[in-house]
């Protein structure tokens, strides 16, 4: 198999946490992601979607693209109330704009806590 070259940029986060140092060479492979979303669903929005019809068919008419933004944003929190929290905000958002995503409008509901 012939060897071939590319670039990848890293921030430095993630030369931190990887010990990596500028114009280190790191092994790397491609493969298909298999997954439905692009990401891994939270169980928090899993379980929403089992229990919410409407939301459920306006999340999946979404691109997948879109769907993907939106389970990175209801992931990042390490506490689960946290992202039950934005599961519960981008289902309303999802309703209240025709199943449209607003993110300026949608990030603005996320900070508040109701």
């Amino acid at each position: 198999m012939e060897e071939t070259y590319a670039f990848q940029s890293v921030n430095k986060t993630n030369l931190t946490k990887l010990r990596l140092k500028e114009g280190s060479v790191v092994p790397a492979s491609i493969r298909k992601d298999d997954s439905a979303h692009g990401l891994p669903m939270p169980e928090e929005m899993a379980e929403l979607l089992k229990q919410d019809e409407a939301g459920n068919r306006l999340f999946h008419a979404l691109t997948a693209g879109k769907m993907c933004t939106l389970l990175y944003v209801i992931a990042q929190p390490k506490a689960s109330e946290l992202r039950l929290h934005r599961a519960l905000k981008v289902l309303e958002h999802l309703e209240q704009h025709d199943g449209k995503v607003d993110y300026k409008q949608l990030n603005l509901t996320l900070r508040q806590r109701d």
